[in-house]
């Protein structure tokens, strides 16, 4: 994207202020930022967790809430899928089962970072960090083929909720915010 999506302007608010208003709309007991530290995220209304270890993409940040968290059950949800709806993610929660955690599968494949992991994870995934195994998709067959996961199949019509931006050019009409040193397109 050239920039940081997470202070993309749509439809009034940040991706990140949409993304973390959306995650206390599901009613949880905490809301993470991880890659960000307190500071970093002022106002909003959510816990700054620096990666552990930085720049380790979806799965280093997966490991490092795993880690952190105290609840049996973590939602994953990616900055730049703003189209991601309260009652869709309501519904993936209710698929959820105790040590068993939930990846929407489209047509197109896995949407790992929209879905649900069970904290007995939490092991797994910093060891597949610590070996340098950063894959999400691998590390989210991996774990359906041990049944710690399963896949939820979603419908065509809904495939449009995991757009994601990762260009300039995936960015609808209205977004603001410095691309490549450019305002976005309007």
């Amino acid at each position: 994207m050239g920039c940081d999506k997470t202070l993309l302007v749509f439809e009034g608010r940040t991706l990140l202020a949409r993304q973390v208003e959306l995650a206390w709309s599901l009613g949880p007991q905490t809301v993470f930022v991880v890659g960000r530290t307190p500071a970093e995220l002022g106002e909003l209304n959510a816990h700054g967790l620096p990666d552990a270890p930085p720049g380790q993409g979806p799965l280093g940040g997966l490991a490092t809430v795993l880690a952190a968290t105290r609840s049996a059950q973590v939602l994953l949800l990616a900055v730049d899928m703003p189209m991601l709806t309260r009652e869709f993610l309501l519904r993936l929660l209710r698929e959820c089962r105790a040590g068993l955690g939930v990846v929407p599968r489209t047509a197109r494949g896995w949407e790992p970072t929209a879905a649900v992991y069970p904290k007995e994870l939490a092991l797994d995934a910093s060891r597949a960090v610590s070996e340098g195994r950063r894959a999400l998709h691998a590390f989210v067959e991996q774990q359906v083929g041990r049944g710690r996961l399963r896949a939820w199949a979603i419908s065509t019509n809904e495939e449009g909720l995991f757009v994601n931006w990762n260009t300039p050019i995936d960015l609808p009409r209205g977004t603001t915010g410095h691309v490549h040193g450019d305002r976005a397109p309007l």
